[in-house]
């Protein structure tokens, strides 16, 4: 639960078949004393009613009625009054309790009768107690009420459909007292319901003169006797009205429809209009039957029509009772010992326990359940809420009692959680015994150190609430353990974003990075608002941080997502500048991590320091920082949900127990909100076995083909010009994305287009300067111009004597790295195929892989004009001692 309060929880159990069986319980969450309860049952004849609906008028607020004929209403309101009904196919109940009423924590025993008085199958007499089924302490006594059904007697109809009436019809306002028994309606007109207009009346009323301007309101009288009224236990109002009416008793209104709930005249208008199967529905009310009379009574409805030019008018009523439920004087008894029962029916018990009182009248009975709490209440508390798994330390559990402690006290404990006792941790008894004159008693849990991933773990542990005591406040001890084994995660790194050529091949840059985390998003920290700095050695080990709240991230306050709220000193104007957090880590060899990487969630501003030493300010400026040191700027909009990443040097890295500690400054006092969570993470430099990884396009015109996009290298090839997202995500379901710019590529007829009017034959020289055009596309020459770079340079390489560095420019593929697996051998971009050959006597040429050794020297170097030049290493065969040629070839498709 999230908030505090009184909770209906029912369970539904059904075999498919047809077969339902339910039951509920009422659920206290904290000390909800401004949260009422409302229970009882819905009776007929004496028998319960299922699946009826109670509801709290004008809310959405209800309760459906269990087999046993019970509802319950809680999470309401004890601030104000409300009126509760009960229905169930069309029929209305008679509420026990003057409407309305004020819930209470705990108010029981309003029930609800039916007015049907023949109930099938029901015996003819039925004896009920009310409540029958309550809880109450040992100080408050409970009054119980008998009452015996008589099934035999059937309902009474005062006033009957399709009765004899009194009428108004001339649209004049009778005045106030036309309500009343002693009004004169003498010269009224009489007639038989159903009255009205436009439809199938049995008798037809005026609308005046005019059918566009009818009156609006027709008023009915009808007087009709009662005997020993005291009988009635229930009276029922069924009325046809058409548009909305208005129903008195007694010169007292009873019942009201389709109106305004404030001041009715003559001229006032429906809600709404009334028409279709509408117009013949009896709607129903329950009326107080402490308003009928002995002898003659008045009944008396007003009509309003919806406006002045409504089509019809209809009117019709019955009233009627029921005497067939009565108060009993029963003989009480009450079982197990240790209550009692007077004559009058007031429950009082001398020691806690469950109870059945027993009511029999005239030969039959009926039983109410009592459960009496004792005085004693039971608490329990963990003085320290979180330990870590490798950790020496120990919670210390406390349970705690008030009331009584003349007499020694047994706890039973009931433990629960996903951590598992002997396993996880020790020291949990099965119970506990608080000695005679003591008040508490405490327990230590240990934890058990393993080897094993986990996470954060927690152990609950509960009293068992008897008729002994009952749960105090603390009804829960929370132990969460922190795991000291670290998680590993694969991190994808897709690359930088890249632009490609359409439909060439390039190969993708994929990279993957073995992290482990030392704090999480959502991790434990120990934190100090107190509004003042730590005393010095906070930031680091050894320092006593016992003393420190603990908590769960995220940290902070005003932005109602904080999962752990802090301080800032209570004066809204003026706030505390600056909130303190630490956290223990541990690894075994700082050596294994190349990297740390912090992402941090703060504001305003903060400085992290790690084992004592600062490793980073984000947001504050350089300098000593104090207390009362502001950030640079305030933090707002999407920046105060969102985690920016920070490299830190792991040389500050310790073996064994590590701090990582953080000081969030405000930038002002009058800051409206603060939040801090943080995560770290170590690169792993020597990595880890590479589970699956998987290549797929987010977004992108046309079609895109994967070598193979389950390598990280994997080549691809783009048919359309466009933006490309590609992700690269792992088997752990981390990902990262790259985008790709595909662009249309220049090929020679384009390139050479640019330079005409010349002769543009691949083989023509235009320049006279010996490279053909061809050439001069392939190497980033100008056929219009001499003099451009050399294509080719062969030297020997003076520290490797005999070794021969043949230096070329080529058209520079875009993304495709050295291609040093075709370089030489076999190289081809844009059409265009590039081959190394040499020669030892300028006759044949082949591949100068075919015959010398050939080594790409490093990356090839971007020219800067669309070209790059490539190094490679020829290394003639030892045994050769003939001069060597080296030339590059250049076809096109």
């Amino acid at each position: 639960w999230t908030s505090e309060g009184w909770y209906t929880v029912t369970v539904t159990c059904s075999d498919h078949k047809g077969g339902i069986s339910r039951d509920r319980v009422l659920v206290k969450v904290g000390n909800p004393s401004s949260n009422g309860v409302v229970r009882g049952r819905v009776l007929q004849g004496g028998l319960p009613v299922v699946g009826a609906r109670v509801f709290v008028e004008e809310s959405g607020q209800q309760s459906i009625t269990m087999e046993d004929g019970t509802y319950l209403l809680a999470g309401l309101s004890t601030a104000s009054q409300i009126t509760i009904k009960a229905m169930e196919d069309g029929e209305v109940f008679q509420s026990s309790m003057v409407m309305p009423v004020t819930p209470r924590p705990a108010l029981e025993g309003l029930d609800f009768w039916g007015h049907l008085s023949v109930v099938p199958r029901a015996p003819a007499q039925v004896l009920t107690v009310t409540p029958s089924d309550t809880s109450a302490d040992i100080a408050t006594p409970i009054q119980l009420t008998a009452q015996v059904w008589n099934n035999t007697q059937a309902e009474e109809i005062f006033v009957p459909l399709g009765d004899t009436w009194k009428y108004l019809d001339t649209g004049e306002d009778p005045g106030r007292s036309w309500i009343d028994a002693s009004f004169d309606d003498s010269a009224w007109a009489t007639g038989v319901a159903e009255l009205g207009y436009g439809d199938s009346q049995a008798t037809v009323a005026s609308y005046g003169s005019d059918a566009s301007n009818k009156h609006i309101t027709t008023w009915f009288r009808r007087r009709f006797s009662a005997t020993d009224v005291s009988e009635v236990s229930r009276l029922k109002l069924s009325v046809k009205r058409d548009d909305g009416v208005r129903v008195f008793l007694n010169g007292s209104e009873i019942a009201r429809d389709n109106l305004t709930l404030g001041t009715v005249s003559s001229e006032t208008e429906a809600w709404n209009d009334i028409s279709s199967t509408y117009e013949g529905i009896l709607i129903q009310f329950v009326v107080d039957p402490e308003l009928l009379v002995e002898g003659e009574n008045v009944i008396a409805a007003e009509v309003h029509q919806e406006d002045a030019t409504s089509s019809d008018l209809s009117f019709d009523l019955e009233l009627s009772g029921s005497r067939n439920l009565g108060e009993a004087t029963p003989i009480w008894s009450v079982a197990p010992v240790g209550a009692n029962v007077s004559l009058d029916g007031e429950f009082s018990a001398s020691l806690p326990g469950t109870y059945t009182v027993t009511a029999v009248s005239d030969g039959v009975e009926a039983t109410a359940l009592i459960s009496v709490a004792s005085d004693n209440a039971v608490s329990i508390a963990a003085l320290d809420g979180f330990l870590w798994e490798n950790g020496t330390a120990t919670s210390t559990v406390k349970v705690t009692r008030v009331g009584s402690i003349e007499e020694a006290l047994e706890v039973s404990l009931a433990v629960s959680g996903d951590a598992s006792s002997g396993v996880d941790f020790l020291g949990v008894p099965e119970s506990v015994i608080i000695p005679a004159g003591q008040a508490s008693i405490d327990f230590e849990v240990s934890m058990i150190d393993d080897s094993i991933r986990e996470g954060r773990e927690a152990i609950f542990v509960i009293p068992v609430a008897t008729d002994l005591f009952a749960l105090g406040s603390e009804g829960v001890a929370s132990i969460t353990i922190i795991d000291d084994e670290l998680a590993v995660i694969e991190v994808p790194d897709a690359g930088l974003d890249v632009t490609v050529a359409v439909n060439t091949k390039t190969n993708l840059a994929g990279l993957i990075q073995s992290r482990q985390q030392f704090v999480v998003s959502g991790d434990y920290w120990k934190f100090d608002d107190q509004g003042f700095a730590p005393p010095i050695g906070w930031k680091g080990l050894p320092y006593f941080d016992k003393d420190w709240q603990v908590g769960l991230a995220k940290f902070g306050y005003g932005d109602n997502d904080e999962t752990t709220t802090v301080s800032y000193g209570g004066i809204d104007n003026q706030k505390q500048i600056t909130t303190y957090f630490r956290r223990r880590f541990y690894l075994s060899d700082p050596s294994d991590y190349s990297a740390l990487t912090t992402s941090l969630l703060v504001d305003d501003g903060a400085v992290i320091y790690l084992n004592g030493n600062e490793v980073e300010r984000i947001n504050i400026d350089p300098g000593i920082v104090t207390y009362s040191t502001p950030a640079q700027e305030a933090v707002g909009g999407d920046d105060e949900k969102t985690f920016f990443d920070w490299v830190l040097d792991p040389a500050d890295l310790v073996a064994g127990e590590n701090v990582i500690a953080v000081e969030v400054h405000q930038r002002s006092q009058t800051s409206s909100d603060l939040g801090f969570d943080l995560t770290l993470d170590g690169t792993l430099a020597s990595g880890l076995s590479l589970g699956r990884v998987k290549w797929t396009r987010k977004s992108g015109p046309g079609t895109v083909t994967f070598g193979d996009d389950e390598t990280l290298s994997s080549s691809v090839l783009f048919d359309q010009v466009g933006t490309h997202v590609l992700s690269l995500e792992t088997e752990g379901g981390e990902a990262d994305e790259v985008v790709v710019f595909v662009e249309a590529v220049q090929g020679y007829a384009q390139w050479i287009s640019a330079y005409s009017p010349i002769d543009e034959a691949p083989l023509a020289d235009p320049d006279f300067d010996g490279v053909c055009n061809l050439m001069e596309y392939a190497t980033g020459g100008n056929p219009k111009k001499v003099g451009d770079p050399a294509i080719s340079i062969l030297v020997e390489d003076p520290t490797s004597p005999g070794d021969l560095l043949f230096t070329y420019r080529r058209l520079r593929g875009i993304n495709l790295g050295d291609a040093s697996g075709e370089t030489g051998n076999g190289y081809s971009v844009y059409g265009l195929n590039y081959t190394v050959q040499a020669s030892n006597n300028l006759t044949p040429w082949a591949s100068a892989a075919a015959s010398l050794a050939m080594q790409v020297e490093g990356a090839p170097v971007d020219n800067g004009d669309g070209t790059e030049s490539v190094m490679v290493r020829l290394t003639p065969p030892s045994t050769s001692n003939s001069d060597w040629f080296v030339r590059l070839r250049i076809e096109q498709e």
